[in-house]
Order: structure tokens, then sequence, then C-alpha cells
């Protein structure tokens, strides 16, 4: 579920910038490639209150 989702968030993040003409296509590869664990997003990332 973590791998379809994250697909799915980076090609929204791609045409967002892609809208706003704000992609760079240098960085475009490293955007298609980014991955997370499930564990890396169950993690306690949160800030402390």
């Amino acid at each position: 579920m973590i791998a379809d989702e994250t697909r799915l968030a980076i090609e929204y993040a791609i045409q967002d910038l892609r809208d706003f003409d704000e992609l760079d296509r240098h960085q475009l590869p490293s955007l298609q490639k980014a991955a997370y664990t499930e564990q890396r997003v169950l993690e306690d990332w949160f800030p402390k209150e």
C-alpha cells in the first residue's frame, strides 16, 4: 500500500510542479525514484508538542 500511494503522490507532486512551472528537470529523476519503507512511514517522526 505504501509503495502504491507513494507512486501516486509523486505523480501528483510532479504534475503540480509542472502546472506552476516549478519543475526542475534535473531533480525529476530523483523525484521519480523516491521511496519510503513501512518503517520510515510509521516511525516516530512527529515533532514533540
